[in-house]
């Protein structure tokens, strides 16, 4: 049977300062290099904070760690993930493939986001940020379950990942659209 929510927050619980952290670290390292007119902004439900949130999402806004926009649209929704040590990121399949959990699909799918939703996973010990829209996880057949007792997890080969440039070329491309 799956964990339900509050399950997993408190399985996690001890966990959350790192993933405030992250979070904040890719808040700012986005608003560096976002291009002119740009700006990214941490809108999450407990994004940034190690603070127990007992809400669950209702919007896009709140839903996804990061928001992108531009002027006064919301153009991009980003949730941060990563590993916590090289130990972690060796578990699944020796480090060659990056994982996300099924949900975060689910949640860009419920609204209606595929287009506009991406994935950055950090790895902690090298600030090392990898992108990937989270429509690509679409066409994947194959959930692991990682660990007992909680949902699957998509689980792609590194390659599959992009950088943060194309990242932003595929930002700014949007507006040209």
């Amino acid at each position: 049977m799956a964990l339900d929510a509050r399950q997993l927050k408190a399985r996690y619980q001890q966990k959350w300062r790192i993933a405030a952290r992250r979070e904040l670290a890719v808040l700012n390292l986005l608003n560096i290099l976002l291009p002119d007119g740009y700006v990214a902004i941490a809108a999450g439900l407990g994004t940034g904070t190690t603070d127990f949130i007992d809400r669950s999402y209702g919007s896009p806004l709140d839903a996804f760690d990061l928001v992108v926009l531009r002027g006064m649209d919301a153009v991009a929704f980003i949730d941060v993930t990563g590993f916590w040590s090289e130990q972690a990121a060796r578990t699944v399949n020796g480090g060659k493939e990056l994982c996300v959990g099924a949900w975060k699909l689910w949640k860009a799918q419920r609204f209606g986001l595929l287009d506009r939703a991406w994935i950055v996973h950090v790895a902690d010990k090298r600030v090392s940020l990898r992108w990937l829209p989270l429509a690509a996880l679409e066409a994947e057949k194959h959930m692991a379950r990682l660990v007992h007792g909680e949902r699957p997890y998509y689980c792609l080969p590194q390659q599959k990942w992009r950088d943060t440039s194309a990242f932003i070329r595929w930002l700014t491309a949007q507006a040209h659209a």
